[in-house]
C-alpha cells in the first residue's frame, strides 16, 4: 500500500514516488516550515522591543 507509486505534480514537477517518500517528505518540509516561521516571528517581535 504504501510502497505504491503516487503521481507527484509540484510547480514543474511532474514525477512518480512512492507513497511513503511522499508522506515523509511532505512531514519534513512542514516542520522546516514551521521552524522557520517561528523563527521570523519570534525575530520581529524582539526587534520591535
Amino acid at each position: 500500500q504504501n510502497t505504491d507509486d503516487t503521481p507527484v505534480q509540484w510547480l514543474f514537477v511532474d514525477r512518480s514516488a512512492p507513497l511513503w517518500v511522499v508522506i515523509v517528505i511532505s512531514a519534513v518540509a512542514g516542520a522546516a516550515l514551521s521552524e522557520v516561521l517561528g523563527w521570523m516571528i519570534r525575530r520581529r517581535r524582539r526587534n520591535r522591543g
